[in-house]
């Protein structure tokens, strides 16, 4: 069986840590610093086979995978880390366990958007689950 394609991949800037960054004068926050950096390092979304997947965590792993049709909406959140140009995109879905998947420290906000919402359009209208009031 041949192996899907990753249509989209992404891990987080590390801009998302510069107050921890700033913070690190000491040696006291220098373990939290590395912590956090290791953390933002290891988290990584990808768009495979139809899915949305969530890989986040050091030690263990957790990976969570969504069907793209499953998805609701996409919510833009602003922050603070705007100002570096950061974006958080908070991902809905109809899953009762995962309810959301926060996109955390995106760059190219409007892009990751669109492929994001034209790969669910794409699975959405191969299986039939676009809602009859949709254009």
């Amino acid at each position: 069986m041949e192996k899907p394609t990753i249509i989209w991949k992404y891990k987080p800037h590390q801009g998302t840590n510069i107050g921890i960054f700033l913070s690190s004068f000491t040696l006291v926050t220098l373990p939290w610093v590395i912590w956090s950096y290791l953390k933002t390092r290891s988290t990584e979304y990808r768009i495979e086979g139809g899915k949305l997947y969530a890989r986040t965590g050091i030690w263990p792993n957790k990976e969570l995978e969504i069907y793209l049709f499953r998805i609701k909406s996409l919510q833009i959140k602003r922050s603070f880390a705007n100002v570096l140009g950061l974006h958080t995109l908070t991902v809905l879905t109809e899953n009762d366990l995962v309810p959301e998947i926060r996109i955390e420290g995106i760059v190219n906000l409007k892009e990751t958007e669109n492929i994001i919402l034209h790969q669910i359009d794409l699975q959405k209208r191969s299986r039939d689950t676009t809602p009859a009031d949709d254009p």
